[in-house]
Protein backbone atom coordinates (compact mmCIF):
# COMPACT_ATOMS: atom_id res chain seq x y z
CA UNK A 1 0.00 0.00 0.00
CA UNK A 2 3.14 2.44 -0.06
CA UNK A 3 3.56 5.12 -3.11
CA UNK A 4 5.26 2.28 -5.32
CA UNK A 5 1.73 0.36 -4.92
CA UNK A 6 -0.78 3.18 -5.23
CA UNK A 7 0.94 4.10 -8.51
CA UNK A 8 1.06 0.58 -10.26
CA UNK A 9 -2.16 0.79 -9.13
CA UNK A 10 -3.25 3.63 -10.55
CA UNK A 11 -1.89 2.72 -13.78
CA UNK A 12 -3.68 -1.30 -13.53
CA UNK A 13 -7.19 0.39 -12.66
CA UNK A 14 -9.49 2.43 -15.19
CA UNK A 15 -10.52 6.05 -13.26
CA UNK A 16 -14.15 5.10 -13.08
CA UNK A 17 -15.10 1.45 -12.29
CA UNK A 18 -11.67 0.44 -10.95
CA UNK A 19 -11.32 -2.82 -12.44
CA UNK A 20 -7.84 -4.60 -13.96
CA UNK A 21 -6.72 -3.83 -17.59
CA UNK A 22 -6.61 -7.31 -18.11
CA UNK A 23 -9.02 -7.17 -21.19
CA UNK A 24 -9.09 -11.35 -21.13
CA UNK A 25 -10.43 -12.33 -17.90
CA UNK A 26 -11.62 -10.72 -14.87
CA UNK A 27 -9.01 -9.91 -11.95
CA UNK A 28 -9.39 -8.76 -8.30
CA UNK A 29 -7.17 -5.80 -7.20
CA UNK A 30 -6.13 -7.09 -3.51
CA UNK A 31 -3.80 -4.75 -1.21
CA UNK A 32 -1.99 -5.52 1.86
CA UNK A 33 -1.07 -2.72 4.14
CA UNK A 34 0.14 -2.94 7.68
CA UNK A 35 -0.86 0.70 8.72
CA UNK A 36 -4.25 0.94 9.97
CA UNK A 37 -5.21 4.63 8.56
CA UNK A 38 -3.62 3.58 4.96
CA UNK A 39 -5.98 0.66 5.00
CA UNK A 40 -9.00 2.81 5.27
CA UNK A 41 -7.72 5.55 2.77
CA UNK A 42 -6.83 2.38 0.51
CA UNK A 43 -10.22 1.22 0.66
CA UNK A 44 -12.46 4.67 -0.15
CA UNK A 45 -9.90 5.52 -3.17
CA UNK A 46 -9.96 1.90 -4.93
CA UNK A 47 -13.15 0.28 -3.12
CA UNK A 48 -11.29 -3.44 -3.12
CA UNK A 49 -10.10 -6.37 -0.73
CA UNK A 50 -7.69 -4.50 2.18
CA UNK A 51 -5.64 -6.94 4.75
CA UNK A 52 -4.01 -5.14 7.29
CA UNK A 53 -0.81 -6.53 8.53
CA UNK A 54 2.96 -8.01 7.39
CA UNK A 55 2.85 -9.16 4.15
CA UNK A 56 6.14 -11.25 4.56
CA UNK A 57 3.96 -13.40 6.88
CA UNK A 58 3.23 -16.48 5.82
CA UNK A 59 -0.46 -16.45 8.03
CA UNK A 60 -1.38 -13.40 6.61
CA UNK A 61 -0.50 -14.19 3.08
CA UNK A 62 -2.76 -17.91 3.64
CA UNK A 63 -5.36 -15.85 4.67
CA UNK A 64 -5.65 -13.52 1.99
CA UNK A 65 -5.93 -16.87 -0.12
CA UNK A 66 -3.17 -18.17 -2.05
CA UNK A 67 -5.39 -20.56 -4.15
CA UNK A 68 -7.07 -17.41 -5.67
CA UNK A 69 -3.67 -15.81 -6.56
CA UNK A 70 -2.51 -15.32 -9.91
CA UNK A 71 -0.32 -12.53 -9.75
CA UNK A 72 1.77 -10.96 -6.38
CA UNK A 73 3.82 -7.43 -7.08
CA UNK A 74 5.74 -6.85 -3.81
CA UNK A 75 6.01 -2.96 -4.12
CA UNK A 76 6.41 -1.57 -0.65
CA UNK A 77 8.73 1.51 -0.18
CA UNK A 78 11.53 -1.50 1.46
CA UNK A 79 13.68 -3.54 -1.31
CA UNK A 80 14.26 -5.97 1.81
CA UNK A 81 10.43 -6.57 2.32
CA UNK A 82 9.72 -6.48 -1.01
CA UNK A 83 12.47 -9.36 -1.29
CA UNK A 84 11.02 -11.30 1.28
CA UNK A 85 6.94 -11.26 -0.19
CA UNK A 86 8.02 -12.49 -3.35
CA UNK A 87 10.42 -15.08 -2.23
CA UNK A 88 7.29 -16.15 0.52
CA UNK A 89 5.12 -15.77 -2.86
CA UNK A 90 7.13 -17.81 -5.36
CA UNK A 91 7.70 -20.63 -2.18
CA UNK A 92 3.71 -20.81 -2.56
CA UNK A 93 3.20 -21.46 -6.11
CA UNK A 94 2.55 -17.87 -7.40
CA UNK A 95 2.36 -18.34 -11.13
CA UNK A 96 3.90 -14.67 -11.53
CA UNK A 97 5.47 -12.77 -9.06
CA UNK A 98 6.82 -8.87 -9.05
CA UNK A 99 9.59 -7.11 -6.84
CA UNK A 100 10.52 -3.84 -7.54
CA UNK A 101 14.00 -2.76 -5.82
CA UNK A 102 15.91 -0.66 -6.14
CA UNK A 103 19.12 -1.94 -5.30
CA UNK A 104 20.42 -3.80 -8.17
CA UNK A 105 22.50 -6.68 -5.55
CA UNK A 106 19.25 -8.22 -5.10
CA UNK A 107 18.13 -8.56 -9.16
CA UNK A 108 20.02 -11.87 -9.17
CA UNK A 109 18.47 -13.43 -6.28
CA UNK A 110 15.07 -12.77 -7.62
CA UNK A 111 15.92 -13.84 -10.88
CA UNK A 112 17.26 -16.95 -9.70
CA UNK A 113 13.76 -17.76 -8.31
CA UNK A 114 11.94 -16.68 -11.45
CA UNK A 115 10.99 -13.21 -10.19
CA UNK A 116 10.43 -10.22 -12.42
CA UNK A 117 12.72 -7.60 -10.80
CA UNK A 118 11.91 -4.07 -12.27
CA UNK A 119 14.18 -1.35 -10.37
CA UNK A 120 13.32 1.76 -12.70
CA UNK A 121 10.92 3.94 -10.57
CA UNK A 122 9.62 6.10 -13.63
CA UNK A 123 9.28 2.65 -15.43
CA UNK A 124 8.04 0.19 -12.63
CA UNK A 125 3.96 1.21 -13.28
CA UNK A 126 4.56 0.94 -17.02
CA UNK A 127 6.23 -1.77 -16.44
CA UNK A 128 3.62 -4.16 -14.36
CA UNK A 129 1.38 -3.28 -16.59
CA UNK A 130 2.94 -4.59 -19.62
CA UNK A 131 4.02 -7.93 -18.28
CA UNK A 132 0.46 -8.59 -17.01
CA UNK A 133 -1.54 -7.24 -19.68
CA UNK A 134 0.95 -8.80 -22.14
CA UNK A 135 2.15 -11.82 -20.79
CA UNK A 136 3.92 -12.66 -24.16
CA UNK A 137 5.80 -9.72 -23.21
CA UNK A 138 7.19 -12.06 -21.01
CA UNK A 139 9.19 -14.51 -23.78
CA UNK A 140 11.00 -11.10 -25.17
CA UNK A 141 12.75 -10.63 -21.91
CA UNK A 142 13.88 -14.45 -21.74
CA UNK A 143 17.14 -14.22 -22.21
CA UNK A 144 18.98 -17.77 -21.30
CA UNK A 145 17.54 -19.33 -17.93
CA UNK A 146 16.68 -16.06 -16.50
CA UNK A 147 14.67 -13.32 -16.85
CA UNK A 148 15.23 -10.01 -18.08
CA UNK A 149 15.20 -6.79 -15.50
CA UNK A 150 15.16 -3.21 -15.77
CA UNK A 151 17.95 -1.24 -13.60
CA UNK A 152 18.69 2.65 -13.60
CA UNK A 153 21.01 4.59 -12.31
CA UNK A 154 21.66 8.61 -11.64
CA UNK A 155 25.05 9.36 -13.62
CA UNK A 156 27.23 11.31 -10.79
CA UNK A 157 29.71 14.22 -10.87
CA UNK A 158 32.81 13.30 -12.99
CA UNK A 159 31.69 10.35 -13.70
CA UNK A 160 33.84 8.89 -16.79
CA UNK A 161 31.01 8.10 -19.04
CA UNK A 162 29.72 12.17 -18.84
CA UNK A 163 29.91 13.50 -22.24
CA UNK A 164 30.40 10.53 -24.23
CA UNK A 165 28.09 9.25 -26.59
CA UNK A 166 26.55 6.14 -26.18
CA UNK A 167 28.21 4.42 -29.38
CA UNK A 168 31.76 5.19 -27.67
CA UNK A 169 31.09 3.60 -24.38
CA UNK A 170 32.19 0.02 -24.02
CA UNK A 171 29.25 -1.26 -22.92
CA UNK A 172 28.65 -5.20 -22.33
CA UNK A 173 26.95 -6.98 -25.46
CA UNK A 174 24.09 -8.28 -23.89
CA UNK A 175 22.62 -5.09 -22.20
CA UNK A 176 20.78 -2.39 -23.65
CA UNK A 177 20.51 1.05 -22.70
CA UNK A 178 16.43 1.10 -22.52
CA UNK A 179 15.65 4.85 -21.68
CA UNK A 180 16.94 8.05 -20.27
CA UNK A 181 15.03 10.36 -17.81
CA UNK A 182 16.90 14.20 -17.96
CA UNK A 183 15.46 16.05 -15.84
CA UNK A 184 11.42 16.22 -16.60
CA UNK A 185 12.41 15.23 -20.18
CA UNK A 186 12.15 11.89 -21.66
CA UNK A 187 15.07 10.49 -24.01
CA UNK A 188 14.91 8.36 -26.06
CA UNK A 189 18.46 6.27 -26.61
CA UNK A 190 20.75 6.25 -29.61
CA UNK A 191 24.00 5.95 -30.61
CA UNK A 192 25.15 9.27 -30.91
CA UNK A 193 23.01 10.52 -27.80
CA UNK A 194 25.27 12.31 -25.35
CA UNK A 195 25.29 11.11 -21.73
CA UNK A 196 25.13 13.75 -19.11
CA UNK A 197 25.78 13.93 -15.47
CA UNK A 198 22.28 13.65 -13.28
CA UNK A 199 20.86 11.51 -16.34
CA UNK A 200 18.89 8.56 -15.30
CA UNK A 201 20.18 5.70 -17.54
CA UNK A 202 17.66 2.41 -18.08
CA UNK A 203 19.35 -0.56 -18.74
CA UNK A 204 17.49 -3.85 -19.47
CA UNK A 205 19.35 -7.29 -19.60
CA UNK A 206 20.79 -10.30 -17.42
CA UNK A 207 22.18 -9.42 -14.13
CA UNK A 208 25.85 -9.60 -15.00
CA UNK A 209 25.51 -7.63 -18.15
CA UNK A 210 23.56 -5.08 -15.79
CA UNK A 211 25.69 -5.11 -13.29
CA UNK A 212 28.52 -4.53 -14.77
CA UNK A 213 27.07 -1.58 -17.34
CA UNK A 214 25.70 0.04 -13.86
CA UNK A 215 29.05 0.12 -12.35
CA UNK A 216 30.66 1.42 -15.35
CA UNK A 217 27.91 4.55 -15.33
CA UNK A 218 29.22 4.87 -11.77
CA UNK A 219 32.97 5.06 -12.53
CA UNK A 220 34.47 8.57 -12.04
CA UNK A 221 37.62 10.12 -13.60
Amino acid sequence: GGHLAQNIANRLLTRDEYRLVFRSSEHQLTFIEEDEKRCQELEQRYHVPIYQGDGTKIKLLKQVGLDNIDVAIAASDDDGRNVIVALQARRFGIAQVIAIVQDPDYVKLLEENNIVAVSAPWATAAMVENYLDRPGLADLLEIGSGVASLVGVNVPKNARVAGRNIRDIDIPQDCVVAAITRGKDFVVPRGDTQIDVGDHVVFVGPTEAIKSAFDMFLQKD
